[in-house]
Parts: C-alpha cells; structure tokens; sequence
C-alpha cells in the first residue's frame, strides 16, 4: 500500500529541527521576559533611586527576539509546508499517469482535480500553520508553568486547573468536529465536481429546458451543505472560544491567590505576564485541533487516491529472447470473449478487421495505456510498452493525449520530436489545414481543452498530421476511433512503409484497395509467411510449439 511521506523526512528534515529551535527559543524568551518584569517591579517596590536599565533593555530584548522568532517560524513552516506539497503533487500526478485509461475515464474530472486543489491546500494549511503551531504551543504552554510554578506553586495550580479543563473538553470536541468536516467536505466536493461537469454545457442545458431541474438540485445540494456546514461552523467556533474563556478563569484564579497569600507585587506581575503569554498558544491549539480535523480528512483521501489501480509491470518468467526481433509478439492474451494470438514482424504493416477481437481495448494495452489481464502475454519491440522511448511507440486512437496550447505542441504530442515549421505546415497544407491555421493564428494558434475549438474533421485532421509527423519502430492506429477514412490509411501506410516502421491499424474498412496495398507492403518488406490473419487461441492451439502454450485458463475460452 502506498502511504503519502512523511513530514519530516529528506530536506525538510533540517527546516523542521529549525522549527523545534524556534519554538524552544520563544520559550526562553517568555522566561526572560518574566525574570525582567519581577527584577524591575522588585527595584520600585524597595523605592529605590537607581533606574533598572538593564532588566528595560532585557525585556525590550526579549519582545524583539520573540517577534523575530515568531517570523522565522511562519517562514520556516511555509517552507516546510511548500516542498511537502510539491511532493504529493508529484506523487500523485506519477500515480495517476500510471493507472489504467478505463479507470481514469470513469472517473469524474472534478473529483481527480479536487485531489490537487481541495485536498492539498488542507494538507499545506496543517504543515505550514498547525504543525509550528503545534510545536510552539507544545513547547510555550509546559515553560509557563513551569515560569508559574517557579514564581509560587500555588499559582501553577490554580492556573493548571483551568486551562487542563479547557484542554480536555477541546480534545473531546475534536472527532465530532472532524466527523462534520469530513461531510462537509464531501458534500462540497459533490457539488463541485456536479458544476464542473455542468458549467461547460450551461448553455445547452438552457436550452434543453432543464434550467428548472437543475436549480432545483443545485438548491438542495446547497441546503444540505448549508447544514453540515453550521455544524461543522458550531464546533469550531465552540473550540475557538474555550480559550478566551480558560484564561480569564485562569486569570481570575491567580489574582484571587496572589492576593489571598499575600504574594509580592513583582512576583504578581510576572504570573500576569505569564498567564497573558499562555493565551496565545491556547489559542493555537485550539486553531490545531480545527486544521488537525481537516488535515486528518484530507490525508485519508490522498491514501485512498495514491492507492489508485495501477498498471501492472509484466513478469520475468513468460520472457522469450525472439520476441525481441518481432514488433509484436502475443500469445494467449485474454479479451472480450477470445484469446489473442498475434505476431507483427518488425516493418510489417497489418490491419485488424471487424472480425478481429476487441481492437480498441488491444491497441490500448499495446501502448501501456490499459491493464493487462493476468494470463497471456505480450511483447511490444522486446519489451513492457512502459519501458519503451517515447519516439519508440505511437499511438493514435481515442486515449491520445492532447493539452490545451498551442496548435504547434498538439501536432508534435507523442512523436517525441521537434521539428521546423516549415515542414509541419507542409502536413497540415497537404491534409486540407490551411483553413485552420488561418482561424486560430497559425502553429502558435490555441488549442483549447479537449480541442473544443476544432471540428470533428479538424481534429481527425490533427491526428493524422501527428502520424505523418512521427517516426516510430511501431505506430497503433485505432482508425475508426478517431475517424480515419482509407485515403487517411493509405497516407499512413505509404508514410510507415517509407520510413521502415511496422503498423498495426484497427479499421472496419478492410476491403478492396485497402487490403490490397498492406498486402503489397508486407510482401516488400517481410516474407509471405508472416501475412496472416489474426487468429483465436483454438484457431492456433495445434500450431504451438511447446514453449509458446499460454496459461490454462485461455484453454476454456
């Protein structure tokens, strides 16, 4: 299982141990700060004429080291809390890139980007305030009264007792307000990820004559967020209160035995300053106990997105040293209601036919992008499609990657590549582009997310380019799923076939000339032996040799 790091770990390790001395020098301060107070109020009680100068500049010094201090921790935690986050998001986007196409399809694109924005502004919140809070806090509270209880045990006790309470009833308060926020939060992510999905069709939906639906569930989604929401608002406000309260007790207490004990006017004053120096850390802990809530949500929707289904790397042990001189080598490969048996000589080119099965899910997995069942076994030039070079495997079909910029980047993504513009205006004339790049201003021209500003054909036309673009040892062209016609095959075959790549290309148009010109193209480039139709597991079982039986359980389909 994939756990999110821990805090304190790499180089973070030194700004956090800078931390600890932060918050202990702020607790030297308080102790100087208090000795400063007592010696000062000791010299004007015994009425002396000399002025105490020195304990003025130590309690000035003291105020100065502590603002100092209290600005290199913000600092220091902001840093801490920076880099953390700039890991997980890391590790998170790793994570996602690796999961499987259908997976990351059924997801909703508000709840994966919510991972990176809700989630991790929770998590850098409670690493970059809660944590030096809590530091500093756990540190100031013991030294003042340990400050108290060196003034007068008594003191210690009676401002002990109130501020223990307090401390108590927040911690009792901490998982309903946790169980709160976790609702809150999904109801908000809920909603979210609802708008998201709704916003891009705002107009259509105008006029589909659903605006009347859809208020009526955006006003229920916010009532119900309203509710958990005031609970959640009570909570915290309670446990962000209590503080107050406790050192007005605890203030009260004290006076009533300084003047119940008679205790001397120095040492009075240096208790109040004390107890005044103990509201601030109360009320951190009781800012922690909330960011701490949030946090503890937060992370465990992280766990669970790190945990993401992730796309399994193929074992040793079905390893064939010839499968390194084929494109492709598949055997006893489980899909749809078959198993695939499949091999593509090195600068073949062969098309996969209606009758051929599950094309898009096989081309999908050829290119790393889909998991692979646990039987059967594939081999895409020698190797897992993961371990490939980018240059090395092109695919083209539905999961093709594309990014909102420029028109330039989208040609040119996945070929690895870079080229001059000169010949990548040459394609996009000969595909019939010219129309385009006039539109959106040229190479430089947007591109918008999902290519919503280019027509069907304008995008088909864009992947083709990319094809014609690319130089790959393999390229696998899901061609009726992004709508390439013959005359588009033919232009990919005649370019595969110059170059020397091999090509495998799912169509339903595989007929006539079509056929005719693959069959031309593996007789130049492979022997006839190898033209053949892709055939089924019962098809082939007689044919195997020994070493190529698949796993037992392709037997049964």
């Amino acid at each position: 299982m994939k756990h999110i790091p821990r805090i304190a770990q790499g180089e973070r390790r030194q700004a956090f141990m800078l931390l600890v001395a932060a918050a202990l020098g702020q607790g030297a301060m308080l102790v100087v700060s208090a000795l400063a107070v007592r010696e000062a109020i000791g010299v004007a009680r015994t009425g002396g004429q000399i002025i105490p100068f020195g304990a003025f500049a130590t309690l000035a010094g003291a105020g100065v080291g502590l603002a100092v201090l209290r600005y290199a921790e913000r600092v220091l935690a902001e840093r801490v809390a920076q880099n953390y986050v700039s890991e997980l998001r890391e590790m998170l986007f790793l994570r996602f890139s690796k999961a499987p196409a259908l997976w990351l399809a059924q997801r909703r694109a508000g709840a994966l980007s919510l991972r990176f924005v809700g989630d991790l502004t929770a998590i850098r919140n409670w690493v970059g305030v809660g944590l030096a809070r809590t530091i500093s806090a756990s540190t100031m509270l013991p030294i003042a009264f340990v400050v108290l209880c060196a003034i007068d045990l008594r003191l210690g006790f009676g401002a002990g007792v109130p501020v223990a309470l307090t401390l108590a009833i927040i911690l009792r308060l901490g998982p309903p307000l946790r169980e709160a926020q976790a609702e809150a939060r999904k109801r908000r992510a809920r909603l979210a990820a609802t708008m998201s999905e709704r916003l891009q069709q705002a107009t259509a939906l105008r006029r589909s004559g659903r605006m009347s639906i859809e208020k009526r569930a955006l006003r229920a989604q916010s009532a119900e967020i309203i509710a958990t929401a005031m609970k959640s608002a009570r909570l915290s406000a309670a446990i962000r209160a209590m503080p107050d309260a406790a050192s007005g007790i605890a203030g009260a207490v004290t006076l009533l035995i300084c003047f119940q004990y008679e205790v001397p006017i120095g040492e009075t004053v240096a208790a109040l300053l004390t107890l005044s120096m103990i509201v601030r850390p109360m009320r951190h802990i009781a800012d922690i106990r909330d960011r701490r809530s949030t946090w503890l949500v937060a992370s465990e929707k992280l766990e669970k997105a790190l945990n993401t289904p992730q796309i399994k790397r193929l074992g040793r042990q079905l390893r064939d040293p010839r499968d390194g001189r084929a494109a492709l080598m598949v055997r006893g490969l489980p899909l749809a209601d078959t198993c695939i048996d499949l091999k593509l000589s090195r600068g073949a080119i062969r098309l996969l036919t209606p009758e051929d099965s599950a094309k898009s899910s096989l081309l999908l997995m050829l290119a790393g992008g889909l998991e692979e069942p646990e039987a059967g076994y594939f081999r895409v030039l020698g190797r897992h499609p993961a371990e490939l070079a980018p240059q090395a495997l092109l695919y083209l079909g539905g999961a093709s990657p594309t990014l909102r910029g420029s028109l330039r980047r989208d040609v040119l993504l996945g070929t690895g590549r870079t080229l001059d513009d000169e010949k990548i205006i040459s394609v996009l004339e000969t595909l019939g582009l010219r129309p385009l790049l006039n539109r959106i201003g040229g190479l430089n021209g947007r591109i918008d997310e999902g290519r919503r500003n280019l027509s069907a054909a304008e995008q088909r036309g864009v992947l083709l380019a990319r094809g014609l673009l690319a130089q790959p040892k393999l390229a696998l062209i899901d061609a009726d799923e992004i709508g390439l016609g013959p005359n588009d095959i033919s232009m990919l075959i005649s370019h595969f076939r110059d170059i020397g790549s091999a090509a495998l290309i799912a169509t339903s148009m595989g007929g006539g000339s079509l056929a005719d010109e693959v069959a031309i193209t593996l007789e130049q480039t492979v022997p006839a032996s190898t033209v053949q139709k892709t055939k089924t597991h019962n098809d082939t079982e007689k044919e195997r040799k020994p070493h190529e039986q698949t796993d037992s359980s392709c037997t049964s389909r």
